[in-house]
């Protein structure tokens, strides 16, 4: 199973941990949870491809030089608000217990329990229950591993990349 909400944290982290490849950006783009069309998210990827926009040139403002960089230019921000306040928290993370906040204060920030919320609501009217459900116990299992990961490793050192890891292994029955 492919777990929207595991694979919208994960593609994030892994955007900021690899700065920012293209592929990476079109996997956290295409989850679902940012407030983008699925029209704005093919153009976007499309000009990405097209202008080679990646790492830095993401992580900047666009040029004025670059075709329809004033129709890119806004998506870019709105992806670089997200992403880059969740990589500056993770900048000075050494721990579970660091990494652990930056990524809810990211949760945060996208909105993502409202956004869970309502697409839950929308499953249910559209007679999706079991879906809904499954939706709701996944939330509670992220929030539930999320706390037992600080409460038993929060003072463990390690990478972004170790945090990466050990979170897959944590989501893998679920993503």
């Amino acid at each position: 199973m492919h777990n929207p909400i595991i694979q919208f944290l994960l593609s994030a982290l892994t955007c900021v941990q690899k700065y920012y490849k293209q592929e990476d950006i079109v996997r956290f783009m295409k989850v679902g949870f940012i407030n983008l069309s699925n029209e704005d998210i093919e153009r976007f990827e499309n000009f990405m491809l097209a202008f080679g926009i990646k790492g830095r040139r993401f992580t900047n403002p666009l040029s004025e030089s670059f075709e329809q960089a004033d129709i890119m230019e806004p998506i870019r921000e709105n992806l670089m608000e997200l992403l880059g306040s969740l990589q500056e928290d993770c900048k000075g993370s050494t721990t579970v217990e660091d990494y652990t906040k930056s990524l809810y204060a990211f949760a945060l920030k996208a909105d993502l329990p409202t956004q869970i919320e309502n697409w839950i609501n929308l499953r249910k009217e559209e007679g999706q229950l079991e879906y809904a459900q499954e939706m709701t116990q996944i939330w509670n299992i992220l929030i539930n591993t999320i706390d037992q990961m600080i409460d038993l490793m929060g003072d463990q050192e390690m990478t972004l990349v170790e945090y990466i890891k050990l979170l897959e292994a944590g989501f893998s029955e679920y993503r």
